[in-house]
């Protein structure tokens, strides 16, 4: 966890390490990223925030989907979050 002072979901999803805690896959990440959220109720409610969306995308276990293609899928719209933040696409999805 390098950047501490995040400020919306979009940064939180694009955070290095965000999506390790979210996964339980990296024991330093999710170290570090409770004590961020333990810091204020600000970034609770950001993590919280962003565990939603996140939640949106995952898929009910009756559905299947492989953990790789969830990976993908995370990637794919962390990506189009990407675009939109830098201008390449607009939120109606045109370039």
């Amino acid at each position: 966890m390098k950047k501490r002072n995040y400020s919306t979901v979009e940064e939180l999803l694009l955070a290095d390490g965000f999506l390790n805690w979210y996964y339980l896959t990296d024991e330093k990440e999710i170290h570090g990223w409770n004590e961020w959220i333990a810091i204020s109720p600000e970034h609770k409610h950001l993590a919280d925030q962003a565990v939603e969306v996140l939640l949106l995308i995952r898929p009910a276990k009756e559905n299947k989907i492989t953990e790789q293609e969830i990976r993908a899928e995370t990637n794919r719209l962390i990506g189009a979050i990407r675009d939109i933040k830098a201008g390449i696409i607009n939120v109606n999805g045109e370039r």
